[in-house]
């Protein structure tokens, strides 16, 4: 069976399959990190710093790397210009730098230039965190007599920004990735 995809701005296409593709989350971060850029309602007149909170998938039937997202929505965001992402604070402690952590231990050491060595006090928290979901739906329009069943694969990338010093939810936007095609699609 064929199965065509249809984003935002997007005629679509035939697809290898119904999994959501590196292409889709790299569009998806590249359209979602010029909407929070162009938000009218959020403050980046002092280049504020953002980290990632927690980005989850839920009720996807397959394994996610939610990082091609990521790392395109921060290189997004560096190429702007207006905002600092940071990875010294991170939610999920694999995601943290750990070569940040690393240096702090060595501080005082005698094996370290002082010249070099981090002070206490420099580590800057962000002012912003990033949080989001991923959700799969599958719909299937049942075949008939002359007519082959109808399936869709529904994709919501959700993305939100918090204000960590108010609690403030200052942007919120979902990007949608749709793939349909004749036959059906497998709902595990």
């Amino acid at each position: 069976p064929g199965v065509n995809s249809s984003k935002p701005g997007h005629a679509g296409g035939d697809m290898l399959d119904w999994k959501i593709s590196t292409r889709d989350l790299i569009e998806a971060g590249d359209f979602l990190s010029q909407d929070l850029i162009a938000s009218p309602r959020v403050d980046f007149t002092s280049r504020p710093r953002i980290a990632i909170s927690r980005i989850k998938a839920v009720d996807v039937t397959f394994r996610l790397s939610i990082d091609i997202l990521v790392d395109k929505f921060i290189d997004r965001l560096n190429q702007s210009g207006k905002c600092i992402p940071t990875k010294a604070f991170n939610l999920a402690q694999l995601d943290n730098d750990p070569l940040i952590a690393e240096l702090r231990k060595t501080r005082g050491s005698e094996e370290i230039d002082p010249s070099t060595q981090i002070d206490k006090g420099k580590l800057k928290q962000p002012r912003y965190s990033i949080t989001g979901s991923i959700h799969e739906e599958t719909k299937t329009r049942p075949g008939g007599f002359f007519r082959r069943p109808q399936s869709e694969k529904v994709y919501t990338i959700k993305l939100s920004l918090n204000d960590l010093v108010t609690g403030d939810n200052l942007w919120s936007k979902q990007y949608f990735v749709s793939k349909q095609g004749t036959g059906s699609a497998r709902t595990w």
